[in-house]
């Protein structure tokens, strides 16, 4: 462990706590099924993304430090870019197959972490109970380092700004955290892959309420 990564850890925490008095304040912020989420080894956290808040919403849902892929624009923004790289965010090219983003998440989960995806890869507004068309890359990363697969299930953060509206709302929202899916066999065909994604979609539409 680097003499960088307890401080890392301390921050990502400190932005947690905040985050989530936010969240409870403005939003009446809820989590079902939170331990779900193992408290020691590696796992991959997959939910449906439909604003920009279910990054901070997935995080919080996490009572461990989750490292998030996030788009690569971001870290040019002068002090979102420093945050992120202070919450050990790794960018993400999502105009082309990203391997060195691929690298820096199988990386992490070797090292027993979290690593959280929103396998939609932008934000989506498919409609209640539906996600937008579904990445493969979260499914081949459980298949290629045998991390399981949690589900999580964000409602609400579609409210905050309505399509065609300019200034926020406050909905309440909830997340749910559903059971693992633990993998029966390693492999990366593409068979394999394409089911996988599908069960991911199926588990996630049932924890949106």
């Amino acid at each position: 462990m680097s003499k960088e990564e307890p401080r890392s850890r301390a921050f990502y925490m400190f932005i947690r706590f905040v985050l989530f008095l936010l969240l409870k304040i403005f939003y009446r912020f809820t989590v079902k099924g939170q331990d779900n989420i193992p408290k020691s080894g590696s796992a991959i956290l997959v939910a449906n993304h439909t604003s920009f808040l279910d990054p901070p919403v997935l995080g919080v849902t996490s009572r461990r430090q989750v490292f998030f892929m996030a788009k690569a624009s971001l870290f040019k923004v002068p002090v979102l870019g420093r945050i992120m790289n202070g919450l050990s965010a790794f960018p993400v090219n999502r105009e082309k197959a990203d391997l060195r983003a691929f690298r820096t998440a199988f990386k992490r989960l070797k090292e027993g972490e979290l690593v959280g995806v929103f396998p939609e890869g932008s934000r989506q507004r498919a409609g209640k109970g539906r996600l937008g068309p579904l990445l493969d890359g979260a499914a081949l990363l459980a298949l290629k380092s045998g991390a399981p697969i949690i589900p999580v299930g964000i409602s609400g953060t579609d409210k905050v700004v309505p399509s065609g509206k300019h200034l926020p709302r406050f909905p309440k929202i909830h997340a749910v955290v559903g059971k693992p899916i633990r993998l029966e066999k390693q492999g990366s065909n593409k068979e394999d892959t394409a089911e996988l994604t599908k069960q991911i979609e199926k588990a996630i539409i049932e924890l949106l309420v």
